[in-house]
């Protein structure tokens, strides 16, 4: 901003590139273009890398196809592997449907956010719910969140508020016409996969059996405090 103004730059040109071509670098656009593709790259195969470990996992606590849960000869689940590569090569039909490259950006952009707004959701409601059934836990804990009592609704009600905004562009509203069916597929995969399975049975008759010692240990600490 400090080279260019931000009234003079186009829309339709990187500032990067038109920064470095001030400077007199030759081959700027070729350099910026480079170092993007070099990152993309490097962000594609984290996100590989863990999405097949965490198919993996999800497999072997049987919340996934046992397919995910095997080891190739090198000891790679390649079952996820080629997953997450087929989901990211998917994303070149977006370009190829839409009018432009920005539109693309917009759409996987607001996909991006709202599926990090609703991991992050889970994480503040799973801490609330924390709060509740283990309170001597969470009292003798060092690293409390500082007004923890009101803070995981005030993250909560920006999230909200994020949502909201991106209600009212139109490019960014039909991402969030789109993923809930997303959400909805993969809900109806996870009961198709454990509606009969006896594992999963045992996974929930433990978790129910612990939330109730955990209600009645929280009862007995607040009753014990007042």
């Amino acid at each position: 901003m400090m080279v260019t103004p931000w009234k003079d730059i186009s829309p339709d040109k990187s500032p990067f590139v038109g920064m470095f071509s001030l400077a007199g670098l030759v081959g700027a656009a070729s350099l910026v273009n480079f170092v993007v593709l070099s990152s993309a790259t490097s962000s594609s195969n984290s996100g590989i890398f863990a999405t097949s470990r965490m198919l993996y996992g999800l497999a072997k606590q049987h919340h996934a196809p046992a397919m995910f849960g095997k080891l190739s000869t090198h000891q790679i689940p390649t079952g996820g592997i080629f997953v997450g590569t087929a989901l990211i090569l998917s994303v070149s039909m977006i370009l190829t449907t839409m009018e432009s490259v920005m539109d693309a950006f917009e759409l996987v952009g607001t996909v991006a956010a709202m599926i990090f707004i609703f991991i992050w959701s889970m994480i503040l409601i799973s801490y609330i719910a924390y709060c509740r059934r283990r309170p001597a836990a969470h009292q003798e804990s060092e690293f409390k969140m500082p007004m923890s009592k009101v803070m995981p609704y005030v993250a909560l009600g920006f999230f909200v508020f994020v949502t909201y905004t991106l209600f009212l562009n139109h490019d960014t509203r039909i991402a969030l016409y789109v993923l809930p069916l997303w959400f909805m597929g993969l809900g109806l995969a996870y009961w198709f996969k454990t509606r009969k399975s006896p594992a999963h049975q045992r996974l929930m008759q433990a978790h129910h059996q612990k939330v109730l010692e955990e209600k009645i240990s929280a009862k007995a600490f607040r009753s014990q405090s007042l």
